[in-house]
C-alpha cells in the first residue's frame, strides 16, 4: 500500500532542460511515500513510573481509498505480542489518545506498539517500544530499615510512596496501620488516607517494638499491601529498655579512692525489687532494697547513680556496700554476690572485698 505522486512533464523537461542545457524530453516521474504510524509515549529507558500510561497515536499517509482507519494500542509482557495483553484498546479515526484505564502490574516487563487497520484490511505496525519495567505500586519510606531502628519521637511521622496514577483509576486511597512486634491487631488503624505522610495523634509507647502497613487501593478496585522491612523501637533514654544489673565498681574494694562498691541497675517497668549481698556459702549478710530510704516497688527507671551532680563518684550512696554486715559489724575479705531480684528474676555479679 503506497501513495505515487505524479510530476508533470512540463515541469521536468524545466528541470531537465536546465541541468543538460538541451529541449527536455518529457517524461513522468513516481514518487513513492508508504503510510506510517507514529506511537507517543511514557519517556524513560528504564522505569515505567506512571501505572496508567497516556499514548498518542498518530496514522500519517493514509489516502481516502484507506479510510475508514482503526488505531489499536497494545502492551504484552514479550516483544512477540503472544499471549494475553495487558491492554487491547481499539478507536476509530487517524490520531487518538488513550490512557490505560487499569493499572499495569507492578514490576512487570512490558512491550507496546501500535497497528493501523484500514477498510481494505491492510495493518500497518508502529516500532515497537521497551522491554520497561513497570514501577513498584507502593513503597515504604520511613520507619523502614531493613535491620530495624530506634527513634526518640514518640510520635514520629510515616511516610510512603506510591506510583503515578490517572483518573479514573486515581487517585490512591491509603489505609495506614500499626501494630506492636508481637500483635495482630493494630493498636493504630487509619482508612481512608489521601495523603502519604501519617503522624500519630498520641505518644506511642516506649521502649515497645513496632511494626507498620499501608493498604493502597484505587477506584478499580485494584490494590496492594506493604509491610515493614522489620520492627522500630521508640526508645525513652530516661526509662531502660531492659533489666540490667551491672558490674559493682570499684572492684575489688575499697580502693584508695572510696571505701565503698556502688551497685547500679535499671528496671525496664514497675517492680517488686530486692538488692541484697551474699557471701560464697550463700548466707545473707546485707539487704540494701527495700531499706528506710528505698521502698520495695519501684518504678521504672535507672539507679544507683548519683543524685548530687556534685558526688564525683557518680554514685548514690542508698545503693553501694561498705563491707558492713547487717551486725553493724565488717565482713571478712573475700568474694561475695550481689543478688538483684525483680519479681521471680534473679541477677548476679561477684565482687571482691579486700577486708579494712
Amino acid at each position: 500500500m503506497h501513495r505515487i505522486t505524479l510530476l508533470s512533464a512540463a515541469g521536468l523537461a524545466l528541470i531537465a532542460g536546465a541541468f543538460h542545457g538541451a529541449i527536455a524530453t518529457p517524461v513522468v516521474a513516481a514518487f513513492v511515500s508508504a503510510p506510517r504510524v507514529l506511537l507517543t509515549g511514557p519517556s524513560g529507558l528504564d522505569s515505567l513510573r506512571d501505572i496508567t500510561p497516556t499514548f498518542v497515536i498518530r496514522a500519517e499517509e493514509f489516502d481516502a481509498q484507506d479510510q475508514p482507519l482503526t488505531l489499536r494500542l497494545q502492551i504484552a509482557r514479550n516483544a512477540q505480542f503472544s499471549g494475553p495483553l495487558l491492554v487491547d484498546t481499539i478507536v476509530s479515526g487517524t490520531d487518538a489518545t488513550i490512557t490505560s484505564a487499569r493499572p499495569l502490574p507492578e514490576l512487570t516487563t512490558v512491550f507496546w506498539r501500535a497497528v493501523a487497520k484500514t477498510g481494505r484490511g491492510d495493518s500497518v505496525l508502529s516500532e515497537v517500544v521497551g522491554p520497561r519495567v513497570v514501577a513498584k505500586w507502593l513503597r515504604l519510606i520511613i520507619p523502614n530499615s531493613l535491620g530495624g531502628l530506634t527513634t526518640n519521637e514518640r510520635r514520629p511521622r510515616f511516610i510512603w510512596s506510591s506510583a503515578q496514577v490517572a483518573m479514573p483509576a486515581g487517585p490512591w486511597t491509603y489505609t495506614f496501620e500499626l501494630f506492636t512486634a508481637s500483635g495482630s491487631t493494630p493498636v493504630i488503624r487509619a482508612a481512608g488516607l489521601r495523603d502519604t505522610v501519617f503522624t500519630p495523634v498520641f505518644d506511642l509507647e516506649s521502649n515497645t517494638s513496632y511494626r507498620w502497613a499501608v493498604t493502597a487501593e484505587l477506584t478499580t478496585g485494584d490494590q496492594t499491601r506493604v509491610n515493614s522491612f522489620a520492627s522500630f523501637v521508640v526508645v525513652d533514654f530516661s526509662r531502660p529498655v531492659a533489666t540490667l544489673l551491672f558490674q559493682n565498681f570499684p572492684n575489688p574494694f575499697p580502693s584508695s579512692s572510696t571505701t565503698s562498691t556502688c551497685i547500679w541497675f535499671d528496671l525496664r517497668e514497675l517492680s517488686t525489687v530486692s538488692l541484697e549481698i551474699f557471701d560464697i556459702r550463700g548466707n545473707l549478710v546485707r539487704t540494701l532494697v527495700p531499706s528506710a530510704e528505698v521502698p520495695a516497688t519501684l518504678p521504672a527507671g535507672r539507679y544507683g547513680r548519683a543524685v548530687d551532680a556534685a558526688q564525683d563518684s557518680g554514685c548514690d550512696q542508698r545503693f553501694s556496700w561498705d563491707g558492713v554486715g547487717a551486725n553493724g559489724r565488717t565482713a571478712p575479705a573475700g568474694i561475695y554476690l550481689a543478688r538483684l531480684m525483680v519479681g521471680s528474676s534473679m541477677i548476679f555479679r561477684k565482687m571482691v572485698f579486700r577486708g579494712r
